[in-house]
């Protein structure tokens, strides 16, 4: 009988919450596999997930870079590392099926044209879509990725200015779409591929049974007003930040109001925390995963511009960036949240005005409920 394995590539580990659910669904009819490679994985993170997965495979990291000789001798040990740990892998099963997300990165994209080459793999799943973008591309950069590429026999990458990495032809043939189930069905219709079969699923939502739900979250970000080219003086920025943060403090009064720093950050914290009463998370897991494991509890969460936002929305939890209250007016982070998938969902709130706080937290929708065996059951015909 042939052994196949359903083998999960993931750059940034947001990725595990969908590959682990995609995990309990076909766990009795394959071996699951997971190779992960990003500066944010940690053995907390690992630790979650590995004792799940049938063989969790972990390599170091490594990035495009501008200097050829660095990038090249960093790419050439761990394309070393990769083939002495995965040929024992591979000779252990027949056949491959590949799940990955529309990461071009580097490890994905190494990892990814290895196993292409290998007539094990069967198929290569994307999971999510692959980016819309107007044509707005660094030349110079895509000139030097696209030599890159070609001396380690890569995937062709190019540079766009807005959505970093790109693949000059995606690899990937079949599409699994995880949509929001909060979100209109109409609306998923006008993303059919016609390249590619597409396939709809819902977000997995966990019901709320008795549990109280007194946890607000801050997600943090002390590089924030540097990264988004924020239009506001610095001192009025923190000005601002510190009677946002009062005022959220007050209208909160007997909740949990938990700030989470961004994973480069450890444990610095942004400005205007300091005349409130709040707790510093201080484990090691990244806002999707920590949302995942405490989801029954969180009642909003609050970013200036966390992509974590994008991911408890989906989830039915009220969610709140503050980048219009802030004056970010550059096309970060708009890019992110004021896309047609970023305004169709209702659980996601552009703050502008202080007194916005709570403004959607007493919102109920009720989620859409769809049998998605047949969906599973085609994805792998």
């Amino acid at each position: 009988m042939e052994k196949t394995a359903l083998l999960f590539i993931s750059h940034h580990p947001s990725c595990l919450p969908k590959y682990d659910y995609i995990r309990r669904i076909y766990k009795n009819y394959f071996s699951i596999l997971l190779f992960c490679s990003h500066p944010y994985l940690n053995s907390e993170i690992i630790g979650l997930y590995s004792k799940d997965f049938d063989h969790v495979l972990v390599l170091p990291d490594t990035k495009y870079e501008l200097n050829i000789l660095r990038a090249g001798l960093s790419l050439y040990r761990f394309l070393k590392n990769f083939r002495n740990k995965v040929k024992p892998i591979m000779d252990a099963h027949d056949a491959f099926i590949i799940f990955t997300n529309f990461s071009a990165y580097l490890p994905v994209n190494a990892i990814l044209s290895r196993l292409m080459r290998n007539n094990k793999c069967k198929q290569y799943i994307g999971i999510g879509e692959a980016p819309e973008f107007k044509m707005d591309i660094d030349i110079l950069r895509t000139l030097y990725l696209l030599f890159f590429t070609s001396i380690f026999r890569l995937i062709p990458v190019y540079y766009h200015r807005r959505l970093s990495y790109l693949y000059v032809l995606e690899p990937r043939r079949r599409i699994l779409r995880f949509n929001n189930p909060f979100m209109r069905i109409e609306h998923f219709k006008r993303y059919d591929s016609k390249l590619n079969p597409l396939y709809h699923v819902f977000e997995p939502i966990v019901e709320q049974l008795g549990f109280e739900r007194n946890i607000i979250m801050i997600y943090g970000d002390t590089s924030v007003y540097e990264a988004y080219r924020c239009s506001l003086p610095r001192e009025t920025y923190i000005e601002k930040l510190t009677l946002f943060f009062n005022l959220l403090s007050r209208h909160y009064k007997g909740y949990r109001l938990i700030y989470k720093p961004h994973p480069s950050d450890q444990s610095k914290v942004m400005p205007g925390l300091e005349s409130i009463n709040y707790e510093l998370y201080k484990n090691a897991l990244i806002s999707e995963i920590h949302l995942e494991q405490n989801i029954q509890q969180v009642k909003a969460c609050y970013s200036v511009a966390s992509t974590g936002l994008l991911y408890s929305a989906s989830k039915g939890i009220p969610s709140y960036t503050l980048y219009q209250y802030l004056e970010f007016n550059g096309e970060y982070p708009r890019a992110f949240f004021e896309n047609e998938n970023g305004c169709e969902n209702p659980f996601l709130y552009h703050i502008k005005r202080f007194d916005e706080i709570g403004a959607i937290d007493a919102i109920s929708i009720s989620p859409v409920k769809n049998n998605d065996r047949d969906e599973w059951s085609r994805l792998l015909s």
